[in-house]
């Protein structure tokens, strides 16, 4: 089954770096805004995604993932369920993240804003080489 995410997104607040046992997750929020027409004005909504870069990694990547910074991540959608203390079925969703786009922001005087991708680990899936028409061999 295909599990993939591509979300891009402002981050909320600097990223997190915590333990979970032997383990390191950095962990952050980006919000992702929706655009869309009602009763004929425009409406903006955010949506705000959790995100977790596992490993070493994440620790490296953490001095770029701060507030406002502009981003794409892609990964993998996962959901924890639990149950609160009064009993409730609870649950929620975030990505684990495979690959993150930093989106730089082009500044006053300067070379146009670039585009740096670094993935977390080589999780890519590789397809087989096709010919000029896109058929694989």
């Amino acid at each position: 089954m295909i599990n993939s995410v591509v979300i891009e997104g402002r981050i909320v607040k600097n990223a997190e770096l915590k333990t979970a046992g032997t383990s390191v997750v950095t962990s952050f929020t980006i919000a992702n805004d929706q655009s869309y027409k009602k009763n004929g004005e425009w409406v903006n909504k955010a949506c705000f995604i959790d995100c977790n870069i596992w490993g070493e990694y994440g620790n490296a990547m953490r001095q770029y993932l701060n507030k406002g910074q502009r981003l794409i991540v892609e990964g993998i959608l996962e959901q924890n369920n639990w149950e609160d203390s009064d009993g409730k079925k609870r649950s929620s969703y975030r990505i684990n993240v495979k690959n993150i786009s930093i989106q730089w922001e082009k500044k006053e005087n300067s070379s146009p804003a670039t585009t740096n991708s670094a993935p977390v680990e080589d999780h890519s899936l590789d397809f087989p080489p096709t010919d000029e028409e896109g058929n694989p061999f």
